[in-house]
């Protein structure tokens, strides 16, 4: 008994000084990037950027002397463009919007409300009293409103 050698924790010791150095050196390269603000937003020198001629061009045909005077002078219809372009929600709150009045939720309705229950009392006095029988029975009568 003495000759023979458990060779147990020696596989194991090797088989974990095998994989020790992957697994303490293994890195996640993944990043999560919050691609809503990327899409939606752009950056309005880019915009200038890509436009550049043709804002020159425009700005000399209105008599301008650079691109800066044609903003301020179209500045009007760009607000109202980017007022009309809003969308309730994703560019500004729900809550700039005004409420609806009573006559505008009416006709946006495409069905109309069940009328509201009737009293118990008022029921049971515009149904119909059955006599009541003393025979051990019920007819059906009795249990059909």
């Amino acid at each position: 008994m003495a000759g023979v050698v458990n060779t147990a924790p020696i596989l194991r010791r090797s088989v974990w000084s095998a994989q020790a150095p992957f697994r303490c050196y293994q890195r996640r390269w993944a990043q999560v990037h919050d691609v809503r603000f990327v899409a939606t937003h752009q950056r309005s020198d880019r915009v200038l950027e890509k436009y550049k001629e043709k804002l020159e061009r425009k700005a000399r045909e209105e008599g301008k002397q650079s691109v800066d005077e044609l903003k301020a002078a179209y500045k009007d219809k760009i607000s109202g463009l980017r007022e009309q372009a809003i969308v309730p929600g994703a560019h500004a709150p729900l809550s700039a919007q005004p409420p609806p009045t009573p006559a505008q939720t009416t006709s946006s309705i495409p069905y109309q409300a069940p009328p509201p229950p009737t009293p118990l009392e008022e029921r049971k006095q515009s149904t119909p009293q059955t006599p009541k029988s003393k025979s051990p029975v019920k007819t059906l009568d009795s249990f059909i409103d």
